[in-house]
């Protein structure tokens, strides 16, 4: 409410200099009147004397006079219509006169008393305009706009607890309703009530064996309710999602986590690449799922008799053992600028990939090509990036005749680029180079 009181009053301010502007052509005049001292009642002082009224309606009623006599003298009008009209305008001669001494008389007793003057048309609406359209705004506008984000935010928070508190009462009241319980359960879900929605789960009867979306919602529930560790509750969910639909992408996102936490590179590799297959290439929950791919994969080849014994190990003086024409490689190795050392910590994440250069016949993708993950205390970092790192098997580093090593240590761990990371890129070199330099020297503002 502090903050709808100021604009309260701005916009009745606002309000007021446009109408004062649209009124100008009535108060300006006015003004000008008072300045001048214009604007006073008249008194007899101002009004023509008797003589010269007179002596100017006689000059005008002459020269009709004067113009009849000759529209009759050139026979433009008869003898009787002639006097008709002579007589007429007599007769508005002596009535001016008169009406003009009446008022002569009588004007002396006006000005002498005082009159109330009304306050002008415009005054009026310059207050009545500005408080017209503050009360129109309170009627159909939207004051809760101009409320604080975090006090709309609790305010929604506490409709939709509300909301969800009656619909839980009339499911008690009603209980054979399992689309009711399923949004019953969602709705505890996105308010963090583990524990009521687990229990709305509970209550959607047979039908939830046969929906891939709500076994996966419900194993996502069952693992935030754990500490968001997977549960043999949460992979039988998750299992049963995946035998309802392959391809589900929730279930996916969930088995790909529960693998890589395990350590089961290869699974969680496999499940992301079914997912990011059905992803936008653009998106940023594309990107994350590669990242977390490229990840899987180096941790892949830190482990000795696996099948990714042959990829690049993840440690400082690593020599990749490629031979360097290999036309499905980019070899070389990355650095951190000693300037920029000290601003970032030992475990930060640190991404080296490849992208494709765009050429004059089609633009890049932008999904990275092969990545590796590692973290800055593994700089320097000799690195080999080949089609076995693929992100995509459709777009393979052999596929582009140029590409660029890309390198960046991410200060909050994310795939996603964010303000303070830092930064470095080589040229454009082509598959098959070694010995590509890079050096991670500028901060992303």
């Amino acid at each position: 409410m502090s903050s709808f009181i100021p604009f309260i009053l701005g916009a009745i301010a606002l309000a007021a200099l446009t109408t004062l502007w649209l009124t100008y052509p009535w108060w300006g005049p006015y003004l000008a009147a008072r300045r001048k001292g214009g604007d006073r009642r008249p008194t007899s002082a101002d009004l023509p004397s008797p003589l010269a009224r007179d002596t100017l309606n006689a000059a005008i009623y002459r020269d009709q006079l004067a113009e009849l006599e000759r529209d009759h003298a050139n026979g433009l009008i008869s003898e009787a219509d002639c006097a008709t009209a002579r007589s007429e305008i007599n007769r508005r001669l002596l009535d001016d006169v008169d009406g003009a001494r009446a008022a002569e008389t009588a004007a002396p007793e006006q000005t002498a008393k005082p009159t109330r003057r009304r306050a002008p048309t415009w005054f009026a609406l310059l207050l009545l305009l500005p408080l017209a359209a503050a009360s129109i705004y309170l009627q159909l506008g939207t004051p809760a706009g101009i409320i604080d984000t975090e006090k709309q935010a609790s305010r929604s928070m506490r409709e939709m607890e509300t909301a969800v508190d009656s619909l839980a009462k009339k499911l008690a009241a009603n209980p054979d309703n399992p689309e009711g319980w399923a949004m019953l359960a969602r709705s505890y879900g996105m308010l963090g009530r583990w524990d009521d929605a687990i229990s709305a789960f509970g209550k959607i009867g047979p039908s939830l064996d046969s929906n891939p979306n709500l076994l996966a919602t419900f194993a996502e529930v069952r693992f935030r309710a754990a500490q968001n560790q997977f549960t043999a509750d949460v992979r039988e969910l998750v299992a049963k999602a995946l035998v309802a639909d392959p391809d589900n992408l929730h279930a996916l996102l969930l088995a790909g986590s529960d693998a890589f936490q395990s350590g089961r590179w290869q699974k969680a590799i496999d499940y992301w690449e079914r997912l990011v297959a059905q992803l936008d290439p653009g998106s940023d929950d594309a990107r994350d799922i590669v990242e977390g791919i490229a990840r899987a994969r180096a941790e892949l080849g830190t482990n000795d008799g696996t099948k990714g014994a042959g990829r690049p190990q993840v440690g400082a003086g690593n020599t990749a053992k490629r031979n360097a024409a290999d036309p499905s490689a980019v070899s070389g190795k990355v650095t951190l600028a000693p300037a920029l050392a000290q601003q970032v910590k030992p475990d930060a994440t640190v991404f080296v990939f490849a992208r494709a250069v765009s050429t004059d016949d089609a633009p890049a993708p932008r999904i990275p090509l092969a990545a590796v993950r590692l973290r800055v205390s593994d700089l320097p970092y000799t690195f080999t990036l080949d089609d076995t790192m693929a992100m995509n098997p459709a777009m393979k580093i052999s596929d582009f005749p140029r590409v660029r090593i890309e390198a960046r240590v991410s200060t909050t761990g994310n795939a996603a680029p964010a303000s303070g990371d830092l930064v470095g890129e080589s040229g454009p070199v082509k598959p098959g180079t070694a010995n590509v330099a890079v050096s991670i020297a500028r901060q992303l503002p």
